[in-house]
C-alpha cells in the first residue's frame, strides 16, 4: 500500500511540475493591420490590445488597451479625437456578475446592448473612467477563448462625430475549439469563455493514464504472489 501510494505521489509529481509556468497571452488588432474596422475618425484609427495573465488562485486577469493606431491617446494634440465613452465584450451565455470582479473602477453592465452595438447575444459592457483613460481591466474565473469587442467614443468633448470601432471578424462564428495563443486569430480578440476550469492538456492525461495502469499492474502482480 506505501508503495501504491509513493507511485501516485511521483505521478502527480510528474503531471504538475514545481516550476510550470502560468499561461499568459498578449495580442492587439488595429485598423492599420486590418484587424479593426470603425466609423468617424476611428474608420483608419484604432486599435486595441490585450494582456491575459492565469493566476495562482485559477482565476484570469484580463486588460486591455483602447488607442489610437499609433498606441496614443485620443484627444491629444498629437491624436485629435473624442475619448472612448465605452467599450462591450462579447462574452458567454452563461456568464454573469459574479464570474468578473476587481474591476479598475469603471462602472459595468451586463446584458443584451443589440441597438447600440453589434452582439445580440449576452455583454459585458465597461464605461470610460476619465477622457484620459486608456486602459480596462477585471479578473473573472472565466479562462479566454476568441469572440469580439465593440467600443464606442464619447460625444461633444472634441467633435460632434460619433467614432465607433469594432474587430472586423466579428461576423465569423467564434472558433471556441482554436485554443488562445498569442497574436490573434480570424481577426477575433481573446475574452472571457463558458467555462471556469481549464481542460487538462492530452499530454497529462496521457502521463497520469500511464501512472495509474502501472499501479493497477502492480496491484494484480502481488495478488497473483499471495
Amino acid at each position: 500500500m506505501k508503495k501504491m501510494l509513493l507511485t501516485v505521489c511521483l505521478v502527480l509529481a510528474l503531471t504538475v511540475p514545481a516550476n510550470a509556468q502560468l499561461m499568459s497571452f498578449t495580442g492587439m488588432l488595429s485598423t492599420a493591420d486590418g484587424g479593426v474596422q470603425g466609423t468617424g475618425d476611428w474608420a483608419g484609427n484604432f486599435r486595441i490590445a490585450w494582456t491575459i495573465d492565469e493566476q495562482l488562485d485559477g482565476n484570469w486577469k484580463y486588460v486591455y488597451q483602447l488607442t489610437a493606431a499609433s498606441g496614443l491617446p485620443f484627444g491629444t494634440d498629437q491624436e485629435p479625437g473624442n475619448a472612448v465613452s465605452h467599450v462591450i465584450f462579447d462574452i458567454s451565455d452563461n456568464a454573469t456578475r459574479e464570474h468578473f470582479f476587481n474591476f479598475d473602477g469603471t462602472d459595468v453592465e451586463f446584458g443584451s446592448w443589440d441597438t447600440d452595438s453589434l452582439f445580440s447575444a449576452n455583454t459585458l459592457k465597461l464605461d470610460y473612467g476619465d477622457d484620459a483613460q486608456l486602459e480596462w481591466s477585471f479578473f473573472s474565473t472565466k479562462a479566454p477563448t476568441w469572440g469580439d469587442f465593440f467600443a464606442k467614443g464619447g460625444l461633444g468633448h472634441v467633435t460632434d462625430i460619433e467614432n465607433t470601432a469594432w474587430n472586423a471578424g466579428y461576423n465569423l462564428a467564434d472558433p471556441l475549439a482554436v485554443a488562445p495563443t498569442n497574436g490573434s486569430y480570424l481577426n477575433k480578440i481573446l475574452r472571457p469563455d463558458t467555462y471556469d476550469t481549464p481542460v487538462p492538456e492530452p499530454g497529462t492525461l496521457s502521463l497520469l493514464g500511464l501512472g495509474l495502469i502501472g499501479i493497477g499492474t502492480g496491484v494484480r502482480r502481488r495478488r497473483r504472489r499471495s
